[in-house]
């Protein structure tokens, strides 16, 4: 089954030594990452050491409490999010209570049944690691309010319930997610269209191969991601030379992530039918 997990708030955050996050419950489910410190993290009738680099998803219904040593910070970065947002909207509403307060199980966000019996999930990630650059990519979208942040969320969650390496020969779920994966590329190509990527970052983005990713990816939108790329940078330099009547050409390419200005204007000619230069740029100017 896939899900379509829906981001409902997102926090971050530094802890002080010695602070102590009193014992509550959650009406949501909870993704945390720990970029920085360490601390005590006791859920149920269970305790362990949370450091940094863990990554952890605690479910709806779960009492816990975390405390910081002595000594050192401990910065956090948390996600709550609901497994299949289209059933109910918790937008604007109490998400937590703590000891000596009611929790009505009735406003509980449904988990799925195949995996609340998995939750807690505890893992960890190194620099480098797939999964590691995935999170950073998450929480950078979620910063900055973009949609790919939320795109972003199910491919972490999903390596986290089925990790690469424990099965090497079958494909994670959100391998086997293509749609998605189709889409988390066509808007971080719709963010970063100016900047030098291609297949290695989109691999790393969704977690499959490149020649699955460009079947998937041909499937949802008639074209390869590298094609995807080449319209959304033309049409914005389209744009740019309409818009700045005399601005150079080599300008345009320049801004939209080109920097061949002879290949600019061979592709532009191409898609268009007509030189960049016609279309109120100057061809030969810097």
């Amino acid at each position: 089954m896939l899900f379509d997990p829906g981001v409902i708030r997102f926090w971050e955050g530094r802890w002080q030594p010695r602070y102590v996050e009193p014992m509550r419950c959650l009406y949501e489910t909870e993704l945390v990452y720990v970029s920085y410190g360490e601390y005590v993290l006791q859920y149920g009738s269970d305790s362990c050491r949370v450091r940094a680099g863990d990554v952890f998803i605690l479910p709806p219904g779960m009492w816990h409490e975390s405390r910081c040593g002595r000594r050192g910070d401990v910065v956090r970065h948390c996600v709550h999010f609901e497994w299949m947002p289209a059933e109910v909207s918790r937008y604007g509403k109490p998400y937590e209570v703590f000891v000596g307060q009611n929790f009505d199980k009735t406003r509980m966000c449904r988990v799925p049944d195949g995996i609340a019996q998995r939750l807690p999930l505890f893992s960890h990630v190194n620099p480098g690691d797939s999964l590691y650059g995935i999170i950073e990519m998450l929480l950078q979208n979620l910063r900055q309010g973009n949609s790919a942040g939320e795109r972003l969320l199910w491919p972490v969650v999903s390596i986290l319930l089925d990790p690469p390496e424990k099965n090497e020969r079958t494909a994670p779920r959100h391998r086997r997610n293509t749609e998605q994966a189709a889409v988390v590329v066509r808007d971080y190509i719709d963010l970063h269209y100016r900047e030098a990527h291609g297949y290695d970052t989109y691999v790393k983005l969704t977690g499959m191969s490149a020649s699955s990713l460009c079947q998937a990816f041909r499937h949802v939108y008639g074209q390869t991601p590298s094609a995807y790329l080449s319209d959304v940078r033309l049409s914005q330099a389209y744009r740019l030379l309409s818009d700045n009547p005399g601005m150079p050409v080599c300008r345009a390419a320049r801004a939209v992530g080109i920097t061949d200005p002879n290949y600019f204007a061979r592709i532009f000619k191409r898609r268009f039918g007509t030189p960049p230069s016609t279309i109120g740029g100057q061809a030969y100017s810097s």
